[in-house]
């Protein structure tokens, strides 16, 4: 059997993963919708929340990606997933903070957050700050977890 060099083995094209990034998004909402409503019957702090929101998008990104590329993830696919997943994320709760701002907030409500945020801008930095990190922490966590815990025989590298 001849020997092959590495550089002319065939190569598969790398997956797009926007797809994924995608993938994310669209479990995150589900799942955050799904614990606002549980919130109504159980106490779940907020961190809970998000923690638990991005721990379940996470496993069902890695179980398509898993299912359709038939390995685990990369390190550098894992990054990257990362990195989208945060930004949108963080696009997402942008644009349900905008939509609560200007479709429920009254005068009243908008004016005594603008001074809260006036009164102490680090506490509220600080906390926007966590929230990222954790954020960033919790889903390269989740990643990198559920792509060891989801792959296939033999391809158990990360």
């Amino acid at each position: 059997m001849p020997h092959i060099p590495p550089t002319a083995a065939p190569t598969l094209p790398a997956p797009n993963l926007r797809y994924y990034v995608g993938i994310f998004s669209i479990g995150y909402i589900l799942v955050s919708t799904l614990c606002m409503l549980l919130q109504r019957y159980l106490p779940i702090s907020t961190y809970m929340v998000t923690l638990l929101t991005i721990g379940i998008a996470a496993y069902i990104t890695v179980r398509k990606f898993v299912r359709h590329q038939q390995r685990a993830l990369m390190r550098i696919e894992v990054l990257r997933l990362t990195l989208g997943a945060v930004v949108a994320v963080w696009i997402l709760s942008a644009l349900y903070f905008l939509s609560l701002w200007f479709l429920v907030f009254d005068a009243i409500s908008r004016e005594v957050l603008q001074e809260a945020f006036a009164a102490r801008p680090w506490a509220l930095l600080q906390g926007l700050l966590l929230m990222i990190g954790m954020c960033t922490l919790m889903t390269w966590l989740g990643l990198v977890s559920f792509s060891r815990l989801l792959a296939p025989a033999g391809h158990k590298k990360l």
